[in-house]
């Protein structure tokens, strides 16, 4: 089984609700998360989730966990498979909005949550 990924996080500044007025100033900020598994072997892969959520996102600040994405939530307990083809990729994206989210840089881990799969990849982001 060879899978290949890849992820992608941008910073997203929310729109600016100060009027004008600096000391006002309530933008929040939101980290915007592409993890992309690929298949570069020559069969098709099966990927069998125990659950509707597909994957794990994780930010981390040095050793402390900020946020994980399947904390808190309830998925359809729905066993599904997808079937990935030789060159084809699979995309998954989440979210994480956070008002008080301060400047610094962030670590970011991504996890396939297929069974008997450890597909992961991880990223840094800094938040100006």
């Amino acid at each position: 089984m060879a899978l290949d990924a890849t992820l992608e996080v941008h910073v997203r500044e929310d729109g600016d609700d100060s009027a004008g007025d600096p000391a006002n100033d309530e933008r929040g900020r939101s980290l915007e998360f592409a993890f992309t598994v690929a298949n570069g072997g020559s069969e098709a892969v099966d990927l069998r989730f125990p659950d509707a959520c597909r994957a794990e996102f994780v930010v981390s600040d040095g050793d402390s966990e900020l946020w994980r994405s399947t904390q808190g939530r309830v998925f359809a307990q729905v066993l599904t498979t997808a079937s990935l083809p030789p060159g084809e990729a699979l995309t998954i994206e989440d979210e994480w909005s956070d008002p008080s989210l301060e400047p610094g840089t962030y670590d970011v881990v991504a996890k396939l949550r297929a069974r008997e799969n450890e597909t992961r990849d991880e990223a840094t982001v800094t938040v100006a």
